[in-house]
């Protein structure tokens, strides 16, 4: 099929170009998009309020289904292989089936890497509690000094668990150029991820930060907005759960979960044209570090032949 790929591609950009340029495609090639993506993103956005909505229950004190909970993130990660695979063949004019599988294998190392990450931090958080937590105590006086050793090793705690969690964000960075490389390079291969292509990130981590930080920014923004009548249906949604929970009537009217649902889904749709242009600009952050690294090479074959010619 047709794909919004782009001959300017390899091209060193600055921040600022990097971002340009995403938003010069993403309009000119506003309404392809939206005629390739809209059946994927009526998909996710028919799917993804479902686990949200199963999950309700938590929030007025109950216990959803386990196998409703199972069902629901199951049917939230078809519907995200979906779109995400959509929007990603946008950028590598494979099929849609190669995509699938490629953005399948993706998602499964990304909840893998979830796994492990939030493993460590439990790690960290217990071996931390370990080393500063306060010794039990007998007497009044010694429970006064307790709570004052308890107030100041949860600080304690808090600074170690957010040093790693600042450490371990760092070193997620240069994954982002990783997973772009591994959905435009047709060629590149899973393990590359945690290697090669970790290492040619690693060498721009900070534009690479730079541009996430910025894209990011501008993502929440217009998340924000889009967001707003979901915000207000939520709030109005748990502050009646709590009602419920502490024994009030529920004050909400008839269908008012239908409403819910749809404003979720209305508002998942819309989103899914977003992250568009999200990818947009991780394609041409790809394309700009892709270009620094060949010219790097070429410097060091230069450096490399100078060296040679004069030891001659």
């Amino acid at each position: 099929m047709e794909s919004v790929k782009n001959d300017e591609l390899l091209k060193n950009r600055g921040l600022g170009a990097t971002l340009k340029a995403a938003y010069s495609m993403f309009l000119a090639r506003f309404q392809f998009v939206l005629k390739h993506l809209w059946p994927a993103a009526l998909v996710y956005a028919l799917l993804a309020p479902l686990q949200m909505i199963i999950s309700l229950p938590m929030a007025s004190g109950g216990s959803p289904s386990i196998g409703l909970m199972i069902a629901g993130f199951l049917l939230t990660l078809v519907a995200s292989v979906v779109l995400d695979s959509r929007i990603s063949q946008l950028l590598n004019n494979k099929s849609w089936k190669w995509n699938v599988r490629r953005m399948f294998k993706m998602f499964l190392l990304t909840y893998a890497l979830t796994l492990l990450v939030s493993l460590l931090i439990g790690l960290v958080w217990g071996f931390s509690w370990l080393m500063f937590a306060p010794q039990e105590s007998t007497t009044p006086v010694e429970a006064q000094l307790s709570m004052e050793q308890l107030a100041t090793a949860s600080l304690k705690i808090l600074a170690v668990v957010g040093i790693f969690c600042v450490v371990v964000g760092m070193l997620m960075v240069p994954f982002a150029f990783s997973f772009t490389k591994y959905i435009v390079d047709t060629a590149s291969r899973l393990r590359d991820m945690f290697f090669r292509t970790y290492k040619q990130g690693l060498r721009h981590w900070g534009y690479i930060f730079a541009t996430l930080v910025l894209s990011g920014l501008l993502m929440s923004l217009i998340a924000f907005l889009f967001c707003l009548p979901l915000i207000i249906v939520y709030m109005a949604l748990f502050t009646d759960l709590r009602g419920i929970s502490a024994g009030d009537p529920s004050g909400l009217p008839d269908g008012f979960m239908w409403l819910v649902y749809f404003v979720t889904a209305a508002t998942c749709f819309v989103l899914s044209f977003a992250v568009v242009f999200f990818a947009f600009v991780c394609y041409y952050m790809y394309g700009t570090v892709e270009t620094r690294e060949k010219e790097r090479e070429t410097a060091d074959k230069l450096s490399a032949i100078k060296i040679v010619e004069e030891g001659i």
